[in-house]
């Protein structure tokens, strides 16, 4: 009996002994693929924070550019928005240049106008580089041209327009609708009451298509939809036009520039006492001011200063020339005269209003002359 239990007893040591043996594999094998995924969780920890790292600035940029933009503006820059107000007399609450296709075409057109008349710096150009438009658009009659960009855009052929402008229109002498086209058969405009057709009787040249709308022209905001006919552009194009008001100066205005225009903008000077109080050039760029974004033409202009002695002259006034000796008498009771300005010129600029683009002749802004006085 002893020798028939024997091999039962040895193969069931070796059951035993295979199953612990597999028991143990199988515990290091869990233990092994949890030791490989730990360590593959805490490497993709160490990557995600440098992603978001990257991804939060990107994140914290936008939403910064995006508020500064819109509505975030610094003290130094309120401030230097008042100033440039108050410098151009503007009626809108800030400059906001405009990057609409109608604006940017604008644009263009606009310093076309003042490139005609004037270079970069505004220096005026010769005679010979002035076009047949020259004297319409820088005539000493005009006081100032505003163009007006579209502000709805365009869904089909049949474009909307929509034009704002809160000035007074009592000086208004000439308004016309610009398009940057000139392959056109007919142009038909439909305003809520009433609607016209130009078939081919519009100014066109090189680069714009224009239409004289003075008439309709009497009140705003000014709305109308245009169709056109046999039109060869791109429609995208067809809502890139814009609206021009030319503004006449008031009748007095004009008579007296009339009578010392060429003698307004020379430089009294007096070679032979240099020492002497008078103008002295002085060329100042709107970059210095941070103003560049907003005035396009000139970039920079002559503002010129005063500087010098104001010792007795024969082209002192009397009553200086009395101050002049009694301060040489009694230095501590008489002020002595100074140099300061005396005549200004003006300066023709194109700059941001709003959206709106203003071409205008400002007065004194460039000293011409320079005198003694209190």
């Amino acid at each position: 009996m002893m020798e028939h239990k024997e091999p039962t007893t040895v193969s069931s040591l070796k059951s035993k002994l295979f199953l612990i043996i597999t028991l143990i594999t199988t515990i290091s094998l869990i233990i092994i693929i949890a030791i490989v995924l730990l360590a593959s969780s805490n490497y993709q920890q160490q990557q995600q924070p440098s992603e978001s790292a990257v991804i939060k600035p990107l994140k914290t940029f936008s939403k910064q550019s995006t508020t500064t933009s819109t509505t975030t503006i610094s003290p130094e820059e309120i401030q230097r928005l008042s100033l440039f107000r108050e410098f151009l007399n503007l009626s809108s609450n800030r400059p906001n240049p405009n990057l609409s296709r109608s604006s940017l075409t604008m644009n263009k057109f606009m310093r076309s106008i003042y490139r005609q008349t004037y270079d970069e710096i505004g220096v005026q150009r010769k005679k010979r580089y002035l076009d047949q438009h020259s004297n319409l658009y820088l005539s000493e009659d005009l006081d100032s041209i505003i163009s007006l960009p579209n502000q709805y855009q365009h869904s089909s052929t049949n474009i909307s327009y929509h034009f704002e402008y809160d000035g007074a229109l009592d000086y208004l002498t000439y308004a016309e609708f610009i398009l940057p086209m000139h392959h056109v058969s007919m142009i038909q405009i439909f305003f809520s009451t009433f609607n016209i057709s130009f078939n081919r009787a519009f100014t066109k040249d090189k680069h714009w298509l224009k239409l004289n709308l003075t008439q309709y022209t009497t009140s705003f905001p000014l709305k109308f939809h245009v169709q056109f006919i046999h039109a060869k552009q791109k429609s995208a194009s067809f809502s890139s036009g814009f609206l021009t008001l030319y503004f006449r100066r008031p009748s007095h205005a004009i008579s007296r520039r009339d009578l010392s225009s060429f003698y307004d903008n020379q430089l009294i000077t007096y070679p032979d006492d240099p020492s002497y109080c008078q103008v002295r050039p002085l060329r100042t760029s709107f970059s210095e001011l941070n103003w560049s974004s907003w005035i396009i033409e000139p970039s920079s202009y002559e503002m010129n200063v005063c500087s010098g002695t104001c010792h007795t002259q024969s082209n002192m006034g009397t009553y200086f020339i009395v101050q002049n000796l009694l301060n040489q008498k009694y230095p501590n009771r008489i002020p002595a005269p100074c140099c300061r300005p005396k005549r200004f010129s003006s300066t023709i600029l194109l700059y941001y209003d709003g959206p709106n683009l203003v071409l205008k002749r400002h007065e004194n802004m460039r000293v011409v002359e320079c005198g003694c006085s209190s």
